[in-house]
């Protein structure tokens, strides 16, 4: 059986505003880059509202377990792990510090992973999982994640919406990209938190 559950969805969105000459002199790649650039934070912002969803739970009193370590190195790296009883974390998340605390394990110094990081950038995958960087993420904290378990998108049914109106007298033009979306958890324990806060 399933429970009623209340969910919050949010308008998200970008405006871009530029004058007739612009626009006229501007070229088409130059245009899609910053059409880019909106899409991409337009999805940071969406990325940070599931982040929020994740680890402080959906509005249902579901947020994420902490598992509360003091340290961080290789040993605790496998216990974390070990607390995903019934899920498989593919994704952990943190912020610059924590990405860069793990990249320096010793344990993680294998010359074929530093030899993949220096020829193509691509962080290394502790324990076969892949490592992001989030900036958002709470500084001494590292966010484990079942992508197929933990989280749904709920998008608003004709939701996603370009508009775009002139206005003459000051001669320019301005488009909205907007979408409703919100976010909730499918089962609590597919994210986890390790908080290495030391006491």
């Amino acid at each position: 059986t399933y429970a009623e559950k209340t969910i919050t969805l949010y308008k998200f969105g970008h405006k871009f505003v530029a004058s007739y000459e612009v626009i006229r002199r501007m070229r088409i790649n130059t245009l899609a880059v910053h059409l880019q650039k909106i899409g991409t934070r337009l999805r940071r912002d969406m990325v940070y509202e599931a982040y929020q969803t994740l680890v402080n739970g959906d509005g249902n009193s579901n947020p994420a377990p902490v598992f509360d370590q003091p340290t961080l190195d290789y040993n605790d790296f496998v216990d974390f792990f070990m607390e995903f009883k019934n899920y498989e974390p593919r994704i952990w998340v943190g912020d610059k510090a924590t990405v860069a605390a793990i990249l320096k394990l010793s344990e993680f110094k294998d010359p074929q992973a530093g030899f993949n990081f220096q020829r193509t950038g691509q962080m290394i995958s502790p324990i076969g999982i892949t490592l992001r960087r989030f900036d958002d993420v709470a500084a001494n904290s590292l966010v484990g994640v079942d992508n197929r378990s933990a989280l749904e998108q709920i998008n608003e049914t004709g939701s996603q919406l370009v508009e775009a109106e002139k206005v003459i007298d000051k001669q320019y033009e301005d488009a909205v990209i907007s979408q409703v979306s919100g976010f909730a958890k499918i089962y609590t324990e597919a994210c986890r938190i390790w908080d290495y806060t030391n006491d």
